[in-house]
């Protein structure tokens, strides 16, 4: 699933028009209907204000899965750790 797609389930979800977000947002409606259908990028003021609305992170709503993100920065610490120490000491 995509930002658009996330962005209007989330509006969906909690009964909210495209209107009432525009309105929210400090936009008009046919600029918010942009934005959900991937025709326009929200400014990071947009999307923080957006994620504010629907109490989810900005991860959240950008699908970032941050489990994935912390096993792979875990993985290359370990790595830099385990050279370090055979540049240091040998194997």
């Amino acid at each position: 699933m995509n930002f658009c797609e996330r962005l209007k389930n989330a509006r969906e979800d909690r009964d909210i028009t495209q209107i009432d977000m525009a309105e929210m947002l400090g936009m008009n409606q046919s600029n918010y209907s942009r934005i959900e259908t991937g025709h326009q990028e929200p400014s990071l003021d947009q999307l923080i204000k957006i994620a504010e609305i629907f109490k989810l992170t900005i991860d959240e709503l950008l699908g970032v899965e941050a489990d994935k993100y912390i096993k792979t920065r875990v993985k290359d610490f370990n790595k830099s750790i385990e050279d370090d120490y055979s540049k240091n000491f040998g194997k």
